[in-house]
C-alpha cells in the first residue's frame, strides 16, 4: 500500500519523502526498493529503524537506522537527500539523553543530511539537542 501511494503521489508531481525502515528487513529488498525510488526520480528518503514486528525476533541485516543511512550511502551515493530521526526529549528506548544525542551523531556521521523530530514539549530540550 505505501509503495503505491508513493507511486501515486509522485506520479501527480506532487514531492515525496519515503519513509524507508530497516529492522527485520534485509540489503536485497532495501536495494530493491532504493533502485525503484531512485527509477521514478524519488530524491529524499526518511530512514529510520522501525519497530520490530511483534513476534520477530531478529533485526535483520541492517539492526539501527545509522547503518540503514550508510548503506544507503553505498548503494546510491549522493542521490538521495537523507533524513533521519531526531529526539529532543530522548527515545524512550534510550540509555541517556548523552546516549541518545551519540546515536543521532552516528545517522549524520553516516551520511544523513537532516533530522526530523516528533511534536515535543520542551523547548528548553531541542536548544540542547542542537
Amino acid at each position: 500500500r505505501t509503495l503505491a501511494a508513493i507511486e501515486d503521489f509522485n506520479g501527480k508531481g506532487t514531492p515525496v519523502a519515503p519513509h524507508l525502515s530497516c529492522i527485520g528487513d534485509d540489503k536485497t529488498r532495501i536495494a530493491e526498493l532504493l533502485d525503484l525510488y531512485k527509477a521514478q526520480g524519488i530524491d529524499r528518503i526518511v530512514a529510520l529503524r522501525g519497530d520490530l514486528p511483534s513476534g520477530q525476533v531478529g533485526l535483520g541485516e541492517l539492526p539501527y537506522a545509522q547503518d540503514l543511512v550508510r548503506f544507503i550511502r553505498e548503494h546510491s551515493g549522493d542521490h538521495f537527500h537523507i533524513e533521519v530521526a531526531a529526539y529532543p526529549e530522548m527515545h524512550p528506548q534510550a540509555e541517556s539523553l548523552d546516549s541518545d544525542i551519540q546515536r543521532f551523531i552516528e545517522k549524520v556521521q553516516a551520511g544523513a543530511n537532516a533530522g526530523i523530530t516528533q511534536f515535543f514539549f520542551n523547548p528548553d530540550s531541542y536548544f540542547y539537542f542542537i
